[in-house]
């Protein structure tokens, strides 16, 4: 069950991603946003799903390789949760915030650039990749809000049998 409401609210934030970020020039990746609180403040198991999921879905709306976003946000996941574990605390502060997902932004850009081969590399990293990082920071606080406010939905909770 907990694994449908992830979908549910990753579907949700691809629709407000796509329908209202992109024709306002908004370019923020919200996906990667909850990818990153993901590392950071859940298990293995729960990340790494809500991880594929998002990245399958990020990769049927871009009109990139099929997997390349998928391969990169895995990647993204994988070396953020690593940090989380070995050097990060796992307390929830706003540096802590910041440093997830400006990391995360900052690999999971790079890593796709690398897999898919872009000639312009140059224009992109000097132009498009602050951008991005300046967006994902700015909606990182409601992202972090909605996933804590899903984590205490009920089927989330760890309930004692009577």
């Amino acid at each position: 069950m907990k694994y449908f409401i992830w979908f549910v609210v990753l579907f949700c934030l691809l629709l407000i991603q796509g329908g209202i970020f992109t024709p306002l020039h908004i370019m923020a990746n919200l996906i990667l946003i909850v990818v990153a609180l993901a590392a950071l403040l859940s298990d293995f198991n729960v990340g790494l799903i809500i991880t594929l999921m998002g990245g399958i879905m990020l990769d049927f709306t871009s009109g990139s390789t099929d997997g390349l976003v998928s391969i990169s946000l895995l990647t993204a996941f994988l070396l953020m949760y690593s940090l989380v574990n070995e050097i990060l605390p796992r307390e929830t502060s706003l540096q802590v915030l910041v440093a997830a997902v400006g990391g995360s932004t900052i690999v999971f850009f790079i890593l796709f650039l690398i897999l898919s081969r872009n000639p312009d590399i140059r224009y992109i990293l000097i132009h498009r990749l602050w951008i991005q990082l300046f967006w994902n920071l700015i909606w990182t606080y409601p992202v972090y809000y909605l996933y804590l406010f899903i984590q205490n939905v009920e089927p989330f909770r760890n309930r004692s049998s009577n």
